[in-house]
């Protein structure tokens, strides 16, 4: 039985190599890696619909960086079962409007290639967003059934997605503003359009700004009586000062489920400097898509 004896010291030093693993791969650095990532795409790249497991779910399919993220193929992406077309035509549109990769790359390129390909490319886009381009030159598709965050330091460019929409689809339009509704209607040529307006005067048309109850009722009205019904929903800030938040934020989930069961579409210019970073996020996570 003496022989026996060294074969057990000849197996215990095998364990320690196969746990023992080069520290650039070790599970414990990839982890830290992958919460990395998830961080950084929750708070600078928050992507509306896309939280902390579908973030990971992207790590685990190999994408390691935005980088590579903003390099992927759109048919890769919408594959995943976590993530879908949808997801995937925001994730790409965003991170190519962010200045980071391109959107959609038609075939297989480096990442130093896509880099130096569009690093300028969200600057022309932003420039002619900003001069009044057409929809199309962003690839911006409206649809109905949908709620978009509009972003934007004046509601000129809300207003111009606006009528470009009404220019191709015959819509029920409805504005919400807190400008002067005959001033609105002529300086976006809006003449048949019913303007709700965001006012203290006691009008007809006017709703005061802490009457949220009010202004939610007849926005209600208006989507169930009318069919491809079209809100733009201009003046959050000014209902934000007038109200606190979190009732703001509810009128936005109330009304963003009205819009989903009645097909209507929600239209939200923002200014995201003129409120608190957390505050936008919440917003943002509430609608469909950000433009």
């Amino acid at each position: 039985s003496m022989p026996e004896k060294p074969a057990s010291p000849e197996k215990t030093p095998e364990l320690p190599k196969e746990k023992a693993q080069p520290p650039g791969i070790s599970r414990e650095n990839l982890e830290r890696e992958k919460e990395n990532f998830v961080k950084l795409m929750m708070t600078k790249y928050t992507i509306p619909g896309l939280g902390p497991s579908k973030a990971r779910a992207l790590f685990d399919a190999g994408y390691r960086s935005v980088e590579q993220l903003a390099g992927a193929k759109f048919e890769d992406l919408a594959r995943m079962p976590t993530i879908g077309e949808n997801l995937a035509r925001r994730i790409l549109s965003f991170l190519a409007e962010a200045g980071v990769g391109q959107a959609a790359p038609p075939t297989p390129v480096s990442v130093r290639e896509e880099e130096v390909k569009v690093e300028k490319a969200p600057e022309n886009v932003a420039a002619q967003t900003a001069g009044g381009a057409k929809m199309e030159e962003k690839n911006v598709e409206l649809r109905q059934g949908y709620a978009y965050i509009i972003k934007c330091e004046r509601s000129d460019k809300a207003y111009m997605y606006l009528k470009d929409y009404m220019n191709k689809v015959r819509a029920n339009v409805i504005c919400v503003t807190r400008d002067y509704p005959e001033k609105v209607k002529q300086k976006y040529e809006l003449a048949d359009v019913p303007i709700i307006w965001l006012s203290n005067v006691g009008k007809e048309n006017a709703v005061r700004p802490k009457d949220m109850e009010k202004l939610s009722l007849m926005l209600e009205q208006f989507i169930s009586k009318n069919k491809d019904a079209v809100i733009l929903l201009d003046g959050i800030e000014y209902l934000i000062t007038n109200n606190n938040f979190i009732t703001v934020l509810r009128f936005i989930q109330s009304l963003k489920d009205q819009i989903a069961i009645n097909s209507a579409m929600l239209l939200i210019p923002i200014n995201p400097s003129t409120m608190e970073p957390s505050q936008f996020n919440l917003i943002e996570r509430e609608v469909d898509e950000v433009i």
